[in-house]
């Protein structure tokens, strides 16, 4: 795209869990906050080629897989997800990633919170830098909601049950 003098663009879907991530996620969101670490790092030097780069960043998508997902999520992440996200259908996302595409979006999501939490939710520097100052904000609210939602739906350590563990570990009782 860069050689032949003509651009392009590309695209990389990424998931809400690349911005935000809830419990139950831990392995999942660190890949897609890698998507994110690579926009940060290869935006500029892309742009530079004549190529645009951005990530989509999708909540939950009605999709057979999703519908599998639902019924083995730990239930701290049900609730979450329950909570803080209306599923669209597959034709509503890609029609929201092709929009973002088109306009030269960086970051492109479909929802409300994800697009509180991209780095540059207007592409104005004058308006994105009180946005930021905001969403630290409700970065805190929702890590303090987390945290609720953990201590509800989690059971403690104290309350496991390790008689199985120390009979195979051969520790005893």
């Amino acid at each position: 795209m860069a050689t032949n003098g003509r651009g392009g663009r590309v695209s990389i879907v990424s998931s809400a869990a690349g911005l935000i991530s809830t419990p139950g996620y831990a392995a999942y969101s660190a890949t897609k906050f890698a998507q994110r670490g690579f926009l940060a790092g290869a935006y500029d030097e892309f742009r530079r080629q004549g190529v645009l780069l951005s990530v989509y960043y999708p909540g939950s998508i009605k999709t057979p897989g999703f519908a599998e997902e639902q019924e083995s999520l730990p239930l701290v992440a049900a609730k979450i997800e329950g909570q803080c996200s209306n599923a669209c259908t597959a034709e509503s996302a890609a029609h929201d990633l092709l929009r973002g595409i088109e306009a030269g979006t960086r970051e492109i999501t479909n929802e409300l919170l994800p697009a509180l939490l991209v780095d540059m939710p207007t592409g104005s520097e004058f308006l994105d830098a009180p946005i930021a100052a905001i969403v630290q904000l409700i970065r805190s609210g929702w890590y303090l909601y987390l945290r609720f939602m953990c201590k509800m739906y989690i059971p403690s350590l104290q309350e496991v049950d390790y008689s199985a563990y120390h009979k195979l570990s051969g520790k005893g009782d």
